[in-house]
């Protein structure tokens, strides 16, 4: 993964079922202003803003059910 973060200028993220980040480039540190650490022990629902809340729900479950 961290080779791939290397050649990707991006955020890149792997978030697990339970809703909290499990992988975090560097970027997002940078991108957001807050601790890898701090991203990590936090739901990733906490960093989304209330107005985009139901439709990252509904994209959740779109890509939970094309499994």
């Amino acid at each position: 993964m961290d080779k791939l973060s290397s050649i990707f200028p991006g955020v890149i993220c792997i978030s697990g079922a339970d809703g909290y980040f499990k992988y975090l480039n560097s970027e997002w540190e940078k991108t957001l202003g807050h601790s890898l650490e701090e991203l990590l022990s936090r739901p990733l629902f906490d960093f989304i803003h209330p107005d985009d809340i139901e439709a990252t729900l509904n994209f959740r479950q779109l890509w939970t059910d094309s499994g």
